[in-house]
């Protein structure tokens, strides 16, 4: 009256997938009134079974009263005409002795070949989960390695700053040099107080207000791009979980989902941590504080409490005693004035060398100090994401041998069940 409802379709795709053999049996087939009718059935669950679950069944239409009913007035037309006897001989033909060993060999791989379908089909959920970390991984790396890359470049630029203003001193003192160290200016070369005062008025001039106010710029965008790399890892993590978190609900319940899950909140909060204690001023500080200490070790001075402009114009003015102490004409009366032109040139030599000195002293010690800035916060970025990385790293290692192995046991099991 009702062929192949939901719910039998349910239970024999249940029944189909543990390997057993089905075969339908079509009760009650003489409420049918015709050989159409019953054709028509027969057709309709013949071809839903093939459509639904995939193979062509063994189908017997029968009418179980009508053959109790002919068994029990050994009435053999009516039991061949209630389809009974068709399915009886079925039943003695398929399930003989040899039959029934065949078919009890046949359920253990059965079920064997269902258990590796499911676990192959959890193995490789797990792997497209984890392609896809492994992609956020090799993302994250890729924005370190770009990060070196953009603050070595963003560095050098910056520093060329820095080295400008020390070529527009040293182009200033040349002024200076050629301005001052002449003949007509002989009782001013007598004043060594007087030169120097002048030499740190209009050559050293804001030259220390100058660089801290550059470095102090690096400063800043070293600490906002540090800052920013923070927030990206942490977004990539963030977006990583909420993209997975749906499509993998219910589906991948145990250890590796929650040791994932788990490891993904840790890592997230990490970089979230970071960002809600990041003080921009104290890190700034901070930074600012080693770079004077950088530049001092350079020019070996002790840099106690003084900052870096106080370093810069403690150098400037070092160099602006030593070099106009070079054109201080003290010997000038008792030499001559040929004397006078190579004074100045000697003067000029002798800045392009303090110049260069203080060109190394500061470059290097900051060029210094920024390796180990810049290195020091890719550490803590590789530090924090490393547990991930190792989870990630290791799952998908010991997930690809899994489905080797279940690969080589699926190809043993069906070798024996068509063997058998």
């Amino acid at each position: 009256d009702r062929p192949f409802t939901e719910s039998e379709h349910q239970f024999l795709e249940r029944i189909r997938e543990w390997g057993k053999k089905v075969v339908i049996v079509i009760n009650k087939a003489d409420l049918l009134e015709t050989d159409a009718d019953r054709e028509a059935v027969r057709t309709f669950v013949r071809d839903n079974v093939h459509a639904l679950l995939g193979f062509a069944p063994d189908l017997f239409a029968v009418s179980a009263r009508a053959a109790l009913q002919a068994k029990e007035r050994s009435d053999a037309p009516a039991l061949a005409a209630s389809g009974f006897g068709e399915l009886e001989g079925y039943v003695r033909t398929k399930l003989d002795d040899r039959e029934r060993f065949r078919l009890k060999l046949l359920n253990p791989l059965g079920v064997g070949l269902r258990l590796c379908e499911r676990y192959a089909a959890v193995i490789g959920e797990r792997l497209e989960v984890l392609r896809a970390d492994v992609a956020t991984v090799e993302q994250i790396r890729t924005q370190i390695a770009g990060f070196r890359q953009e603050m070595t470049r963003g560095f050098q630029l910056r520093l060329a700053d820095v080295d400008n203003l020390l070529h527009q001193f040293e182009k200033r003192g040349h002024d200076f040099f050629d301005e001052t160290v002449r003949a007509g200016r002989i009782f001013d070369l007598l004043n060594r107080k007087r030169i120097q005062a002048d030499f740190e008025e209009h050559v050293v001039r804001d030259l220390p207000r100058d660089i801290e106010a550059r470095v102090e710029r690096l400063i800043d965008w070293l600490v906002s791009s540090d800052l920013q790399q923070w927030q990206e890892v942490r977004d990539r993590l963030a977006s990583r979980k909420s993209e997975q978190s749906e499509r993998v609900a219910g589906r991948l319940a145990g250890g590796f989902e929650y040791d994932r899950g788990r490891l993904l909140d840790t890592v997230g909060k990490a970089a979230q941590q970071t960002l809600d204690a990041h003080d921009h001023r104290a890190e700034a500080k901070r930074l600012a504080e080693s770079a004077q200490m950088a530049v001092a070790n350079a020019a070996l001075l002790e840099a106690g409490a003084v900052g870096l402009g106080t370093l810069v114009s403690l150098l400037a003015t070092t160099t602006a005693a030593d070099v106009t102490g070079i054109v201080a004409a003290g010997l000038l009366a008792t030499v001559g004035f040929f004397v006078i032109p190579r004074r100045r040139q000697n003067a000029k030599k002798e800045l392009g060398r303090r110049v260069s000195q203080l060109r190394e002293q500061l470059m290097g010690g900051l060029s210094s100090q920024f390796a180990r800035e810049t290195e020091r916060s890719v550490q803590r970025v590789e530090e924090a994401i490393a547990p991930y990385v190792q989870f990630v790293e290791g799952e998908r290692l010991a997930l690809a041998q899994r489905q080797e192995e279940l690969a080589a046991l699926d190809a043993r099991l069906r070798g024996l069940r068509t063997n058998v």
